[in-house]
């Protein structure tokens, strides 16, 4: 989405999916000044190489902004703090959805909220909570998944009882690879649980 602070305008994500068909259209940067990023998912940043090309100005946390290509210009965010940028007040939050992720609280008017995806279930990922604002935009694209997560681990649970040998369960490691190694973990004993150089990089990060 397009936010107008009246003096610039700034693009909030830029991804594409996850469907195959939802495409990232690179009109949508057409006016833009900037260009904001709340967590390193495709249907967040996968449009993320039409602002470098562009040659917008990147914002995203030191985390997600591993992620973009190597000639974005990137400023960073904190995953906490506050950040004051072309004269507007910027309040940022761990948004408990993915490494490095944040919502974001614009100083505008009474106060506008947006977080790109948001979650109060993880054992894994923290969640910070936003100071107040009269508008606030969620990224709705799991309106129709209202399975809890306890929920979804007991049917995992149930589904590798079942099973024989080892198990191949492929996760991005800044998303649900973390949660769900300390689940299995929990349940089946650290010996039981591998994760690849990749997730183990990234998870290692998460526990500084």
């Amino acid at each position: 989405m397009q936010l107008n602070t009246g003096n610039r305008r700034w693009l909030l994500d830029c991804g594409f999916g996850p469907e195959a068909h939802a495409h990232f259209d690179p009109r949508w940067l057409k006016g833009a000044d900037a260009v904001f990023i709340t967590h390193d998912h495709i249907d967040h940043i996968g449009g993320a190489i039409y602002a470098v090309e562009a040659g917008l100005p990147i914002y995203a946390t030191a985390q997600t902004a591993k992620a973009l290509p190597p000639a974005a210009k990137v400023n960073l965010l904190p995953e906490q703090g506050v950040s004051v940028i072309d004269g507007v007040q910027l309040t940022t939050g761990r948004n408990g959805h993915a490494m490095g992720g944040v919502w974001m609280h614009f100083a505008l008017g009474e106060g506008l909220f947006y977080s790109g995806d948001w979650s109060e279930e993880s054992d894994w990922f923290p969640l910070d909570l936003p100071p107040p604002a009269a508008t606030a935009i969620l990224d709705c694209s799991y309106q129709l998944d209202d399975v809890p997560q306890t929920e979804r681990f007991a049917a995992l649970d149930a589904l590798l009882d079942r099973l024989d040998g080892q198990v191949l369960l492929p996760v991005p490691p800044s998303g649900r690879a973390g949660e769900m190694a300390l689940h299995l973990i929990r349940r089946y004993g650290h010996a039981s649980v591998m994760l690849d150089p990749e997730c183990q990089a990234v998870l290692a990060t998460g526990l500084r």
